[in-house]
Formats: structure tokens, C-alpha cells, sequence
């Protein structure tokens, strides 16, 4: 059996040790070692398991066939339940995987996609408090997306002022051609729209006031 544990090297990176303390290898990124880790786990002969995290603190259980997700083993019992209580989770891209944090349990984590971290992390802090899943939330913060999300979030502030604007616009249309003498049907057929738009236009503008 394979069993390898993957933990944060002091001087920076990740490294990969066996049964000793030497480390059998050294990567750049946690992502980078955990998939070294799985491959050699599920490479060898009986399979096996890797260790992520310091002291051990997160247990990824990989059969031969390289199936398996993260749990975590602690102490035995049923596991209790208690009020839910919210954890913070930290995750960023490392290659191919996300990479978890727990802050407040000192272990982390890896997921296929973002849609995946939320249940890998209740499943391990579950495991870790002895704790059942469903008294677990998870608040989830995506490292290095602030700018993306703040510049989301004022595109759609300026489409949504944009838009009010524009209808603003066709609002003073439709009531400037109506104040004219033009009936609904005849201001429909002006602007390209039918009587009953015209009719909502006019009412939404009643509204308003």
C-alpha cells in the first residue's frame, strides 16, 4: 500500500513525504503535490491514501482506480448534532484543481470545480468536529476574483441605469405622441409596437408619478 502525506514546506512550496520525514518530492503548489500524491497512491499496489494538510488534519482515502473524495478520520462514535454553525473557506485555482482552505481547522482541500468545494469542505469539517453534515455551512471566498466581481457588479450597476434611461426615453415617445391626438392604436403602429404596449407604457408612467 501507497500512503502519502502532502505538507506545506517552511521555506515555500509543498512537499511530498512517504513514512519518513525526507521528502520525496517538491512542487511549487499544493494542487501540484496532491496530484502527485493521487497518482502514486493510485498506482500502487493495494492502494492507499495521502494526507493533506498540516499534522494531517485533512485524509483523502484513493482506491486503486483512483475514486475516493475527501474525508477525514478523527475519532469514532456517531457524529452529534448541533446548531448550525458557519465556517469561512478560502479557495483559488492551483493547475488543474481548487484549493481549499479551512482557516479556523488549519487543513485544506482540493476540488474537480467550484461546485464541488462547498460539499468536499462540509464533508471534512464534518468528519474533523464529529459533527453531523447538515448542522455545516460554508461561506466561501474565491482569492484573486475581487476585481473580476467588482467590475461585474458596476457593469450591471451601469446596464441597469442605461436601461432605466432608455425607458425613460420611450416613455416621453409614446406620451409625446398621445398628447398629440394619436390613439393607442395609431401610436402602436408608428413606433412598431401594438396598442396594448402602448397602453402598458402609459400606465407605467402613471405609475411612476
Amino acid at each position: 500500500m501507497s500512503n502519502k502525506k502532502v505538507v506545506r514546506n517552511p521555506n515555500g512550496g509543498w512537499d511530498l513525504r512517504g513514512g519518513g520525514d525526507r521528502a520525496s518530492a517538491h512542487t511549487d503548489t499544493q494542487a501540484e503535490a496532491i496530484d502527485r500524491a493521487r497518482q502514486i497512491v493510485r498506482n500502487g499496489a493495494g492502494g492507499g491514501e495521502f494526507v493533506v494538510g498540516k499534522a494531517g488534519a485533512g485524509r483523502s482515502v484513493v482506491g486503486k482506480n483512483g475514486g475516493g473524495r475527501s474525508v477525514v478520520v478523527k475519532s469514532g462514535g456517531t457524529p452529534s448534532t448541533e446548531k448550525k454553525r458557519t465556517y469561512d473557506v478560502t479557495v483559488e485555482r492551483e493547475g488543474r484543481w481548487w484549493v481549499f482552505e479551512i482557516p479556523e481547522l488549519d487543513t485544506a482541500g482540493q476540488a474537480r470545480n467550484l461546485a464541488e468545494v462547498s460539499d468536499e469542505a462540509r464533508g471534512i469539517i464534518s468528519a474533523w468536529e464529529h459533527v453531523d453534515i447538515d448542522s455545516i455551512d460554508v461561506s466561501v471566498t474565491v482569492k484573486a476574483t475581487e476585481d473580476a466581481r467588482t467590475e461585474w457588479q458596476q457593469a450591471d450597476a451601469e446596464l441597469a441605469a442605461a436601461q432605466a434611461h432608455a425607458s425613460e426615453r420611450k416613455r416621453a415617445v409614446v406620451m409625446g405622441l398621445r398628447s398629440r391626438g394619436l390613439t393607442a392604436d395609431d401610436t402602436g403602429r408608428v413606433l412598431g409596437i401594438s396598442k396594448q404596449r402602448v397602453f402598458q407604457i402609459e400606465k407605467e408612467k402613471s405609475d411612476a408619478s
